[in-house]
């Protein structure tokens, strides 16, 4: 980790922290590496408090009560609570509490309907973001559209126990590989510079999606 992330990090816990603290964690890019997009955390506060995602600069923060986030851990939401948890570092808080979470998370089934129904909803507002010309942001949704319909269909189809995102795909079929693909180079495009998307190319990628769902394929 860099001397300037490791105090990008210290400051912004400072900031955030509070009375009412409880864990801050860090996932994704920003834990690999010298190179990345943004430092994404995790501020888990006490009581109840839906989610609220704070952007300041290159730190995206989402910022959520623990009643909140135990209902997610129940629901194994691979956004709002697997990936944070399997992946993430705790930078603020007790150790031994976030292990009892990571327990939780692993143990119960999955709220299926609940991963089909978030599918569904990122896939109305990848649609809606294209009628409103804003694309990146309807790619972030189809992304999301993606993720939680695979973890419905690796809960579900193949009875799999909480696993990352990276690890999953490792087990989807080359079909849905080949999508994926498609729509990661297409983001990481528009990360570079929004103004290379191309709406063609955004309803070509929601189309292929809708054509997997249609003719109910298997995704893994």
């Amino acid at each position: 980790m860099s001397w300037t992330k490791e105090v990008m990090l210290e400051n912004t816990v400072k900031l955030l922290k509070s009375e009412r603290t409880i864990f801050i964690i860090q996932y994704g890019s920003s834990l690999y590496g010298e190179y990345f997009n943004d430092i994404d955390l995790f501020l888990i506060e006490e009581g109840q408090r839906e989610v609220e995602e704070i952007i300041i600069g290159n730190l995206d923060i989402a910022r959520m009560g623990i009643n909140n986030f135990g209902g997610y851990i129940d629901k194994k939401d691979p956004t709002l609570a697997t990936e944070p948890i399997l992946t993430g570092k705790l930078i603020f808080g007790n150790e031994e509490e976030f292990n009892k979470l990571k327990r939780r998370l692993m143990e119960g089934s999955a709220d299926i309907n609940y991963l089909l129904r978030a599918s569904l909803a990122e896939h109305l507002k990848a649609i809606q973001f294209v009628e409103y010309q804003r694309l990146k942001e309807s790619l972030g949704s189809l992304s999301f559209a993606f993720s939680y319909r695979l973890f419905a269909e690796w809960y579900y189809v193949r009875k799999g126990k909480p696993i990352d995102w990276k690890s999953l795909l490792f087990n989807i079929n080359k079909e849905t590989e080949e999508l994926w693909e498609k729509l990661s180079e297409t983001i990481r495009i528009g990360k570079l510079d929004k103004e290379k998307i191309k709406e063609e190319t955004v309803l070509q990628l929601i189309t292929q999606w809708e054509d997997i769902l249609l003719t109910n394929r298997r995704l893994l």
